[in-house]
This record gives structure tokens, sequence and C-alpha cells, in this order.
């Protein structure tokens, strides 16, 4: 019951600073983002299975319990937007427009896939559509999100924002806040949204 209050007032959150759909129903929204939730599941536990099967290699992170918080904030960004999401966001990935084939593909070692097979997890993104590749350090993806957005200001790309997900243990890094005084100081319109897990 928890998770679900959470996901009502998560996508009510989003809803209400106009992100989602505009123009389309409030019960389509919720719909559409129950869908991403469901599929970043289905995906994260089809994941498991295979890395139990040994078929993929390295490690697999899943997002069990974080795909309202994720999924919230892939769906509040719009085209244009920087999204530096967690390890364990494939719910945010798919809301900001990760193609499930991207992630199969990287985490089977697909030469097709993002990473060309030399990656087999979560280090894949899509640059130049805003969507980060991840650094496994913690905090770091901050500073990452600061810098596309101080791209954005010297090529005169206005109304964007960027977002960077991080997890509460991760606050506690240099790099983490390095990167929130660098925001403040430059006035950059960055979201960070700290998962408590």
């Amino acid at each position: 019951m928890r998770e679900a209050i959470t996901f009502i007032g998560m996508v009510e959150t989003v809803l209400n600073h106009g992100a989602v759909e505009e123009g389309v129903s409030l019960h389509e929204n919720y719909v559409k983002a129950y869908r991403i939730m469901l599929l970043a599941r289905i995906l994260d536990d089809k994941f498991a299975s295979l890395y139990r099967m040994g078929k993929i290699h390295g490690g697999v992170f899943l997002g069990r319990g974080q795909e309202a918080l994720s999924a919230a904030t892939g769906l509040a960004l719009r085209k244009g937007d920087v999204f530096a999401p967690l390890i364990r966001d494939a719910a945010g990935r798919l809301a900001f427009g990760e193609p499930i084939l991207d992630a199969v593909r990287n985490y089977l070692g697909s030469s097709l896939g993002p990473t060309r097979g030399r990656d087999g997890n979560i280090h894949r993104g899509r640059p130049r559509e805003g969507l980060m590749a991840m650094i496994s350090h913690l905090g770091a993806m901050i500073s990452v999100v600061n810098g596309a957005l101080l791209a954005h200001r010297f090529k005169n790309i206005t109304d964007t924002v960027g977002a960077a997900c991080i997890g509460d243990g991760g606050t506690s890094t240099g790099a983490f806040h390095e990167a929130v005084n660098q925001a403040a100081v430059e006035k950059l319109p960055l979201v960070i949204v700290v998962a408590n897990n």
C-alpha cells in the first residue's frame, strides 16, 4: 500500500509541474507510468534470471522497489533535457526513451549494443539525446550533468533542465558536494533526485 501511495504522489507531482504528456488525461498518464514501471520490473526479473543461468557476465543491478521514483523522474523530463540515471534506474531510462534493445544488447554483451559488447551492464547511454552513460563512482554523475548544462548555456540552448539521480549514501561523497556547489554557483537548472535506498 505504501508503494502505491508513493507512486501516486510522485506521478501527481510530475503531472502538476508540466511534464509527461500535456493534453492527455490524468488516467492515461497514470497508465503510461504504470506500464513503464511494470516493463522495468519484467526486464529486471528477466536479467536476474539470465544472470543466474550464466548468460550475463559481470553484475546485474536491479531496481526493484525504485520503479516509481525512477519512472517519475524520466517522465518529468522532456526532449533536450539531460538525464543521469542511477545504476538501478531501468524505469527512468525507459521513461526517458531508452530503447529496450539497448539494455538487452548491452547486458548480453552484443556488438550491436551501445557499448559494442565492451561493457556488459549499465555503463551505456545516448549522450547526444541527453541520456548520460553511468559512472560507477558515487556522486560523480552530478558533475557530468553540470557539464552538459554548461555546454547548453555556451550553445545558447535554453529551456532545458538536467536531472541527476543518486542514492542517499552517495550524498556523503566529496564529488556530490562539489557538484552541488558548482550547480549553485553557476545557477544551473539542475534537479537532484536522492533515492533513500
